[in-house]
């Protein structure tokens, strides 16, 4: 007899290290939209500075910041899967997940 499990997460929910809210001023700090295909923008913060992107395996893909892109974040030759966003902003760091779909 064979058995399987099958997990399906969220990748907006807040679990374990890989989505952490630093401040509790950034609760509201989201990545729109998620899924994203080409771009995504940071809502919920007043103010950002820098913006990494990382894969689940813990290499750095991108590091942006503000001044260089004030709206959209490209998402250009990354393959459709799941990513780490890491988010600078007023001297505290705040890491969602984010999901790109198509490449």
């Amino acid at each position: 007899r064979d058995s399987s499990v099958v997990v399906v997460r969220d990748p907006n929910a807040i679990t374990g290290t890989l989505d952490r809210n630093l401040a509790g001023s950034d609760r509201d700090l989201r990545l729109v939209p998620n899924p994203a295909t080409e771009s995504f923008r940071i809502s919920g913060l007043s103010q950002w500075e820098e913006v990494e992107v990382y894969s689940m395996t813990g290499e750095r893909l991108l590091q942006l910041n503000r001044a260089t892109f004030p709206e959209a974040i490209p998402l250009e030759g990354l393959a459709a899967g799941l990513y780490l966003v890491r988010v600078s902003h007023g001297g505290q760091v705040s890491q969602k997940k984010l999901l790109k779909v198509r490449d």
